[in-house]
């Protein structure tokens, strides 16, 4: 084999090897889309445990309510009032 031949050979594999590592499913591209997939799902794994710890707050509240709130969800949801207090209701339009 010629040097002219060798190099043009060589010049080829390292072309192919390049375009493989690039191209192929375990390439660059692949691996920039699987990172950005693993940060989304980081993202929304952040919003959920954000949402979770909203939650068990929220749950918290219910487990040991205080008297206020016991008192403003009896007031809001079964519509109760105390004795001394004057109801007034709008018309509705």
């Amino acid at each position: 084999m010629s040097s002219r031949t060798l190099w043009g050979f060589s010049s080829i594999l390292i072309i192919v090897v390049l375009v493989g590592t690039i191209y192929s499913r375990h390439g660059f591209f692949d691996l920039r889309r699987i990172q950005r997939q693993i940060k989304n799902t980081r993202d929304q794994a952040a919003q959920v445990e954000m949402e979770n710890q909203k939650l068990k707050r929220q749950v918290g509240l219910f487990e040991k309510p205080s008297n206020d709130l016991i008192e403003r969800e009896v007031r809001d949801v079964l519509g109760w009032v105390k004795s001394n207090e004057i109801v007034y209701l709008e018309k509705s339009k």
